[in-house]
């Protein structure tokens, strides 16, 4: 472990080493995917240990990476990356959080993957590196997780025994630990894990190097976490008037056919296909037969 930029942090030397490659190579007309998880588990250090690459990687860049107000270096939706991307200069870093609101990963993953490819698609010329903070690697597909990206950082909680307040002998979950995987390693990772039911164990033996990283905020910590709740709020308020909107249109359709539902909704301005309507509308009866499994 060394010292690290002016705000004077802690970083694996095996780490450091392979951000200077990713640095080198940025220089160079490239760009670069960086993926951060966490074993498919929340609250185990993903986003703590994003910002503190993201900040080396800037600092050795001489790009900006605000701390303070508005974090455009650290974005939460496909809109936010798009834009921070076209604003800030060439080299930059970005840190897409997945900020989650709900439970829903497959959901999340698919909004991810078309936030990724519209990125790839529109900002590729700006040489960025892009730091992925998400949920489960196994989610991705194929062409990002194993081509596009070029390491694997996965999180890991690890149980100690310990003693609490009463005397008891418990398992206490310590954070602060990683397994890095090369571009070798985390194909290896994938194809294994992915088809052995997300299993990260399986991947072990394939990992470049096991390393400590410390509990140290890079942003302001009370900012961070005001945009972050802000983003989850909006989202879950932007969830409930899509699914008003889907039970609305399935009532619609349990009256006149799907093609006059489709129609009528062109005539109010909204052009919507019949795999659109017929989306919506199994996504509301997807949602009353878990309601009625759950009353059971």
């Amino acid at each position: 472990m060394e010292r690290v930029t002016d705000l004077n942090f802690w970083i694996d030397g095996l780490l450091k080493s392979n951000l200077n490659s990713i640095i080198y190579n940025m220089r160079k007309d490239y760009d670069s995917v960086i993926l951060v998880s966490g074993s498919g588990m929340v609250r185990v250090g993903k986003s703590v240990i994003a910002q503190q690459i993201g900040y080396f990687i800037a600092s050795r860049l001489n790009t900006p990476f605000q701390t303070e107000g508005e974090l455009p270096n650290i974005v939460f939706s496909g809109k936010e990356l798009i834009t921070s991307a076209k604003k800030l200069p060439k080299n930059s870093v970005i840190i897409y959080d997945e900020a989650r609101g709900e439970l829903d990963n497959k959901k999340v993953m698919e909004n991810i993957t078309k936030s990724l490819l519209d990125f790839f698609a529109e900002c590729g010329m700006y040489n960025h590196a892009l730091i992925m903070v998400l949920p489960d690697y196994f989610e991705l597909p194929k062409s990002i997780a194993i081509n596009r990206s070029e390491c694997l950082i996965n999180v890991l909680r690890i149980p100690e025994d310990a003693i609490d307040e009463e005397g008891n002998e418990v398992v206490s979950f310590e954070r602060g630990v990683f397994e890095f995987y090369n571009r070798y390693g985390k194909k290896m990772l994938y194809i294994l894990g992915k088809k052995n039911y997300d299993d990260y164990s399986l991947g072990k033996k394939y990992r470049s190097f096991f390393g400590d990283f410390p509990d140290f905020f890079v942003v302001n910590r009370k900012n961070y976490e005001e945009k972050k709740l802000e983003h989850i709020q909006r989202q879950r308020g932007k969830n409930r008037e899509d699914h008003k909107f889907a039970v609305a249109l399935k009532t619609l359709c349990n009256h006149i056919s799907q093609r006059k539902a489709q129609e009528e909704l062109k005539n109010e301005g909204l052009n919507i296909t019949q795999g659109r309507i017929s989306q919506l509308i199994t996504s509301v009866s997807d949602i009353e037969g878990q309601v009625s499994l759950d009353k059971r």
